[in-house]
């Protein structure tokens, strides 16, 4: 089901990421827009990331436009991605039901790390992010295989 990008589409969401790495030179947010806009589910997931930032304003599942629309939507035309992502920022904002359903969906969607999370849930997390809500483990030999 995931929708698969023109070879303009593609060029332009490799223009913006170079623009966004500064690389490049220009504005990357109009074009990740654009490209949202028309369906490029990779595209959807940057401009769901940007809107997210720190998970304070991640918005309703519901609302198409939101940072968790945006995921969702994402996930909707196979990105992956957009599903663990959504994941983590639930995780992030201390929302362990909508982090393991989530979660189970970028498994079933074929991310391998999120699917390999989902069955040994772990309510305590190596990253910077989970420290903030006191969450935050410290790093074990398995963290580097995964």
């Amino acid at each position: 089901m995931n929708k698969r990008k023109s070879e303009a589409g593609e060029k332009l969401y490799q223009q913006a990421l170079r623009i966004r790495e500064g690389t490049a030179r220009g504005l990357w947010l109009p074009k990740i827009w654009t490209l949202a806009l028309r369906g490029d589910p990779d595209a959807m997931v940057d401009l769901a990331d940007w809107f997210a930032g720190d998970a304070h304003h991640l918005g309703s599942v519901a609302d198409g436009f939101s940072a968790a629309g945006l995921y969702r939507r994402a996930y909707c035309n196979g990105n992956a991605r957009g599903a663990h992502n959504l994941a983590m920022t639930y995780f992030n904002r201390n929302d362990l039901q909508r982090y393991r359903h989530w979660l189970r969906k970028a498994g079933r969607a074929g991310d391998e790390p999120s699917r390999c999370q989902a069955t040994r849930f772990e309510t305590r997390l190596p990253h910077e992010a989970a420290g903030k809500i006191r969450r935050r483990r410290p790093e074990q030999k398995r963290d580097k295989f995964a």
